[in-house]
């Protein structure tokens, strides 16, 4: 929201926007009134979004004396003038922290299908898609099975090589890079418009491993290495589930770009789509 506010900003005179640091209070200011309260005029401070904010007890003012309107304006001018611009560094600190809030807030339904649970509990949660169409070659094969016989030298104790998995060559580049955190849905679409849901990985970065290109190919081969889990932030996928959501992404696949040859997307997008 911030910035769509500065780029608004940009875009019309009139418009600004600053920060305070141990500013909380909530308040809106016109020509002919004010109100002041304690809700937020977006998301919960607390990284909570609609109906996650049930039970929350909020009050409000609203004011159009002209005597109570000058001490609000007399208020804020004080603060307007003690706030500072909004740098691009505060920008992304502020952005991590939401993050953070976001990822750390109540989770329900602890064991139970991940298909069940609402779209607003699924919001800004690290679950991705990984959506693939070719299967790794024989050389990314021979390196992942290297990166695994060396952990049986060098074991350790997040990973357990018999729930192992890798990908060869995602296109990290691309606008869709595998992230380094959070769980992974692997969803194969075949040539033929097959699409199978398969496991819940979670990826080991620090193990990923290059190798040199097939004969013909100028660049390196790269091995992402993940492990299989059993849930996803929490949540489970039975095999009735996994056919469910196959056949739920079959449309949404066929409207993709697949140029890349793969892509990694917010489960909550596709959710997104499927809801409109």
């Amino acid at each position: 929201m911030i910035r769509k506010l500065l780029a608004l900003a940009n875009t019309r005179c009139g418009i600004e926007v600053r920060t305070l640091d141990d500013l909380h209070a909530k308040v809106m200011l016109g020509d002919n009134g004010a109100v002041v309260g304690s809700a937020n005029f977006s998301s919960n401070g607390l990284g909570l979004e609609g109906d996650e904010c049930s039970g929350w007890r909020e009050a409000g003012l609203f004011t159009n004396d002209a005597a109570q309107l000058a001490i609000v304006q007399a208020w804020f001018d004080g603060i307007w003038d003690a706030a500072r611009q909004i740098s691009e560094e505060a920008l992304q600190q502020a952005e991590s922290n939401w993050e953070k809030r976001r990822n750390a807030r109540p989770q329900k339904n602890i064991g139970d299908s991940l298909l069940e649970q609402d779209i607003v509990t699924l919001k800004d949660r690290p679950i991705y898609l990984a959506i693939f169409r070719e299967y790794a070659g024989e050389r990314a094969v021979q390196v992942y099975e290297e990166v695994k016989q060396s952990l049986t030298h060098s074991p350790r104790p997040d990973v357990d090589e018999q729930k192992m998995d890798f990908f060869a060559d995602w296109p990290e580049t691309s606008d869709s890079p595998l992230p380094n955190k959070g769980s992974i849905i692997t969803v194969y679409y075949g040539p033929r418009q097959g699409v199978e849901v398969q496991n819940i990985l979670r990826r080991i970065p620090e193990l990923d491993s290059t190798y040199e290109g097939e004969e013909g190919e100028d660049s390196p081969g790269t091995v992402q290495i993940l492990v299989r889990e059993e849930s996803a932030c929490g949540w489970t996928l039975s095999p009735k589930d996994k056919k469910d959501l196959a056949r739920r992404l079959k449309p949404w696949l066929s409207t993709l770009d697949f140029s890349d040859g793969a892509r990694c997307i917010p489960l909550y997008e596709f959710l997104s789509q499927e809801n409109q």
